[in-house]
């Protein structure tokens, strides 16, 4: 595989440092870095009527209204839980841990490892339509995931109540080597939203919408955009008919190797798939990107 083989699938690790800051908020424009000398705090957040810094979880069992707000955050690490609204996160240059929740938040970031998550960081779901977020990783080596870890269809919904399904998410890697999920770990009986998926400079791994779906679970139609500077990038579960590959970003040839295989490690199955190779440049001075989609062939694939 052109970037060695396929990843940890057992989530997202910790993205805080040792001294990062922890903090929850809603219903304001919030600074954290006016916060960074509160060193000695757990998980805050704001209560939504006296705008009193409180504890995460004293805050959550008030049931307070959702309201939409904007988050600047500091240099450091924050790890940050948004709220049932419609949400704006622009963090700095720490490492950070972002979550959204079930409205359609733009959450971005910035530099060093990030991790964001659209809508949960647990598993979920029952009647609840997740939001259409956008989630910018920017510099770094991040980890995004539309919504959630696990998308649950807890039984058949209620009348008026549509069919649990993953957002519509756009998801931008930035530079460096970036972990890209369209929708959740693992599909557990929904259908996957129709994300659009832009990896960026660097190696990325590429998933429109799950590591895995199971009972019954299905893929949106998701669709990968490629421009000049890519890199070598890897879909793993790309699905022919229904996935789309843009590649109008891509001003130079590309060619087709249908048969491609990669070798895997002692005692492991090889990888094999079609690897799109794409070349750029002034003469003398080209540049190469590479598209691998895992497990699927020439014999399959159409390029209109």
């Amino acid at each position: 595989m052109p970037k060695g083989g396929k990843p940890d699938k057992g989530g997202p690790g910790g993205g805080g440092g040792d001294g990062g800051d922890t903090g929850a908020a809603d219903g304001s424009v919030i600074d954290l870095g006016a916060l960074a000398a509160k060193k000695n705090f757990k998980t805050y957040n704001f209560h939504p009527e006296t705008g009193v810094l409180v504890p995460y979880f004293d805050y959550r069992n008030q049931n307070g209204p959702a309201e939409d707000m904007v988050v600047l955050g500091s240099s450091g690490s924050e790890m940050l839980y948004l709220d049932e609204a419609n949400d704006t996160a622009t963090m700095g240059d720490g490492a950070d841990w972002v979550v959204g929740n079930l409205g359609d938040d733009n959450i971005s970031g910035e530099g060093d490892r990030d991790i964001l998550i659209g809508d949960f960081d647990g598993g979920w779901s029952t009647y609840d339509i997740l939001g259409d977020d956008t989630l910018d990783g920017g510099e770094g080596d991040d980890v995004l995931w539309g919504d959630t870890y696990r998308t649950i269809a807890n039984g058949t919904p209620p009348e008026g109540y549509p069919d649990v399904s993953g957002g519509n998410d756009s998801l931008i890697g930035g530079a460096g080597h970036d972990d890209i999920v369209g929708d959740s770990r693992t599909l557990d009986g929904v259908t996957g939203g129709d994300d659009t998926i832009i990896g960026g400079e660097g190696n990325d791994f590429m998933w429109g919408d799950a590591y895995e779906l199971i009972n019954e679970a299905t893929g949106g139609a998701d669709v990968f955009v490629f421009e000049d500077g890519s890199n070598d990038d890897v879909i793993f579960d790309f699905e022919v008919g229904k996935d789309i590959l843009d590649l109008t970003g891509w001003s130079g040839n590309f060619v087709l190797d249908p048969t491609y295989t990669e070798p895997a490690g002692e005692g492991e199955p090889d990888f094999t798939g079609t690897l799109i190779t794409h070349t750029w440049g002034d003469p003398g001075a080209e540049q190469t990107d590479t598209i691998f989609l895992l497990d699927v062939s020439i014999s399959e694939y159409l390029i209109a």
